[in-house]
């Protein structure tokens, strides 16, 4: 063998020896990128942080393992497309911005909303009250008729939170999805609770019977989903 064809046999031979590795480096930056992002959203949403409930949180709501939303969480995994379009559809962002970083997905901008009390989330909804004395900002990915409810009022039980002192963000145009929390109206009175969906665009909650036993109750949509929660500020 020439000389120069040991040399560029000995160029390919290095050359096929890193690019596995750098394959593999450019795959593990993407996860790290693909992670800060993903955590961006879930600080925005007001998730609980990392070591204090956040991947269980996350595992729950899309149905995974713990170890698969750590993945996500901690840069080492990316999930699947069909999970990263319901993530998006959740959170309301772009999915090409949420998976390659793209400016698509850049984050809007401020929109003052109303805090209301119990007593007048109906009448807003139905818009028929208009004048409110406070406001509080949220993102305009929010709909209009997205209001907030003040949590330190003690008007809503919420036994999912360890504490009250916060605000609910939540928006009447944004849709059901299964596993999201929403503001219902049964038998003429408010609560929150986590949607079920048993079948395609049908939802049920669980709640409280005359016997303080759990039940499920179907909803009956429009009427009995008010509003989707958005976001819990803290």
């Amino acid at each position: 063998m020439s000389l120069r064809k040991l040399y560029n046999t000995r160029q390919y031979l290095v050359a096929a020896t890193f690019m596995p590795v750098r394959a593999n480096m450019i795959g593990n930056e993407s996860k790290i990128r693909f992670s800060e992002r993903l955590n961006a959203i879930l600080d925005e949403h007001n998730f609980p942080p990392k070591n204090m409930g956040r991947i269980s949180w996350l595992a729950n709501m899309f149905s995974t393992t713990h170890k698969g939303a750590g993945n996500w969480v901690n840069g080492r995994a990316i999930p699947s497309r069909k999970t990263l379009k319901i993530m998006c559809e959740k959170f309301n962002v772009n999915e090409e911005w949420l998976q390659f970083g793209d400016k698509a997905g850049a984050k809007s901008k401020i929109i003052n909303v109303p805090m209301l009390t119990k007593s007048e989330i109906l009448n807003y909804v139905k818009q028929q009250q208009l004048n409110f004395p406070n406001f509080v900002e949220v993102q305009d990915n929010n709909s209009s008729r997205t209001f907030a409810v003040d949590l330190t009022k003690g008007e809503f039980e919420l036994d999912f939170l360890i504490t009250q002192r916060g605000m609910m963000i939540f928006d009447p145009d944004r849709p059901a999805a299964d596993k999201m929390f929403a503001l219902v109206n049964i038998d003429d009175q408010l609560s929150i609770k986590r949607l079920i969906e048993f079948d395609k665009e049908r939802f049920a909650v669980i709640s409280d019977n005359t016997d303080s036993k759990n039940e499920l109750h179907t909803l009956n949509l429009p009427d009995q989903l008010v509003a989707i929660m958005t976001e819990i500020k803290f």
